[in-house]
Order: C-alpha cells, then sequence, then structure tokens
C-alpha cells in the first residue's frame, strides 16, 4: 500500500514571488497556471508513490477538476522526455522505489 500525502497546502509566499508549504488547510492558488509543468510533475509523483485521490492533487495544487489532473498526467506520460524529469525529480528528492 502507498503511503498517504501530508496534510499540507500550496500557497503564495511574501510578493506573490512562488509557493510555499503550509500545514493549514486553507488552499490558495500559487500564481501559476492550472497546467504548469511544475504541477503536473508533482501530480505525477504523487499519484505514483502516494495513496491520494486525483480530488486530491487537483485541489492542493490549485488544478481545476479532476479531470484536469488526468489529462495532464496521461499527457505527460505520453511523452518519453518525461521519464527523465521524473527520475531526476525522484532522485533530488531521494524517494525509495
Amino acid at each position: 500500500m502507498r503511503p498517504a500525502a501530508p496534510n499540507v497546502a500550496w500557497s503564495v509566499g511574501s510578493g506573490g514571488a512562488g509557493c510555499r508549504m503550509s500545514d493549514v488547510g486553507d488552499v490558495r492558488p500559487c500564481g501559476v497556471h492550472k497546467g504548469a509543468p511544475e504541477k503536473v510533475l508533482i501530480a505525477v509523483l504523487l499519484r505514483e508513490r502516494t495513496s491520494v485521490s486525483k480530488g486530491w492533487i487537483a485541489q492542493r495544487l490549485a488544478m481545476g477538476y479532476t479531470g484536469a489532473v488526468s489529462r495532464l498526467t496521461g499527457m505527460f506520460h505520453r511523452d518519453s522526455g518525461n521519464t527523465k524529469r521524473l527520475r531526476d525529480l525522484e532522485e533530488m528528492l531521494k524517494l525509495e522505489t
């Protein structure tokens, strides 16, 4: 069984210059569009490594509806060049396989 993701939310940092994680349940968009490559990469990683739902991902990453998460992660997997990006992120985060 995959581990559940922690109860975190993304919020706008000071000056709106970026996103930061917080332990609060308040979810605010990060100032980047719903299908931003960074969000898609995180969504793919969450789908592969945790048991969280697409709804949870859509809400926490401000990606819109669950269908958007499915569509964007599917598009990500259809591009073979993204495999390296995903593995690089896993290495950076030192995730176990």
